[in-house]
């Protein structure tokens, strides 16, 4: 399979329907259902409001700051 000689099989929406595409559609449900992906929001809230901090201290830094 050319997917995997080419090491593409980390994306399951390339990969034939068969038991390595289940394998990789569960393992993505399991950390983005909608449920699951409300854990990362005070992770997202905290790196906000740190790039905000940044932003209001050195605007001039812009590309820096978007890179970190």
């Amino acid at each position: 399979m050319y997917i995997i000689r080419m090491e593409w099989d980390f994306n399951f929406g390339l990969l034939p329907y068969g038991q390595l595409w289940r394998r990789h559609r569960r393992a993505f449900h399991e950390h983005f259902h909608p449920n699951a992906v409300k854990k990362y929001e005070p992770v997202q809230t905290r790196e906000v409001h740190a790039l905000i901090k940044r932003l209001l201290e050195s605007p001039k830094n812009f590309r820096h700051h978007i890179r970190q």
